[in-house]
């Protein structure tokens, strides 16, 4: 640090920057993926573990069913490793090449200090965008509003305020 030129406001010691914040967990589906030397890597963050272990279950079944997993199935030297919300498959001594890997991962948020009046600001186009990224994420249409009421209770947010002006400006469109 002596050869480090900073502010002394920018000196705070790690505690003080989490104290009193306030940490959720999301999931992740988490896809690593090597295939005839090409690579790949894919994070799809969730608020709620069911719906992440309903994607991890659908993509394993399309990469199963039309991806590497069916290419490399039937050869003498596919390997492969699976557990609850993990699955690994690759070709033994080409596994850099060849190689596939999901798995759902427990990862933790760290909210700012004004982390409510964030929250209890959302406006009728965040609450749009909201449904529509539900609704992209194989929530039911006429779920959507229930499913962004409840992460609103969980974040202590508003959303039948951001609901009616939502409402409102549809009316007047």
């Amino acid at each position: 640090m002596d050869h480090v030129v900073m502010v002394p406001d920018m000196l705070v010691p790690q505690g003080n920057l989490l104290r009193d914040r306030k940490t959720l967990s999301v999931w992740a589906v988490v896809e690593d993926w090597s295939v005839d030397d090409e690579a790949g890597h894919n994070e799809i963050l969730y608020a709620d573990k069911e719906d992440a272990a309903r994607v991890f279950h659908s993509q394993l079944f399309v990469e199963a069913n039309e991806g590497c997993i069916e290419r490399w199935k039937g050869r003498s030297h596919f390997q492969s490793d699976q557990g609850d919300l993990f699955y690994e498959c690759w070709l033994d001594s080409d596994y850099l090449s060849n190689h596939y890997e999901i798995r759902v991962e427990e990862k933790q948020i760290t909210l700012s200090h004004n982390w409510k009046a964030f929250c209890r600001s959302i406006d009728a186009n965040q609450y749009a965008r909201l449904l529509t990224v539900l609704t992209d994420n194989g929530v039911e249409a006429d779920e959507a509003g229930v499913v962004a009421e409840a992460i609103g209770f969980v974040l202590d947010v508003d959303m039948s305020k951001a609901s009616e002006e939502r409402e409102c400006i549809t009316k007047i469109m």
